[in-house]
């Protein structure tokens, strides 16, 4: 039984693959809300099976063009495990919120 659950295992993380999300928060959230998007990302991914490798926030930086009305924006990158399933799940948890601004999921290369 232990052997079978090892295999199922084994092949779940061979069909894993790498992906990075960039998005783009609205500038006139609080710490505290930009930590929730945060966590929201970092929850979405876990619980549909993928695996959080790393966060981080670049910080309020100026736009290519405006925005919602917002010149400037808070940019966010995810790096995480997953596999394909994952991606529409986060894609539609994005869309679905109104502070992130713009998002881009990209497959990172083998």
């Amino acid at each position: 039984m232990e052997l079978m659950n090892l295999q199922k295992l084994k092949e779940m993380v061979k069909s894993m693959l790498n992906f990075e999300v960039l998005f783009i928060i609205r500038p006139d959230l609080t710490e505290r809300e930009v930590h929730n998007k945060l966590f929201d990302v970092r929850s979405c991914i876990a619980g549909s099976g993928g695996k959080v490798i790393k966060e981080d926030v670049w910080g309020t930086r100026n736009l290519a063009y405006e925005i919602d009305g917002y010149y400037k924006g808070i940019y966010c990158l995810t790096s995480f495990d997953a596999d394909n399933s994952v991606i529409n799940i986060l894609d539609k948890k994005i869309r679905e919120d109104k502070d992130i601004m713009r998002h881009m999921i990209i497959q990172k290369s083998s």
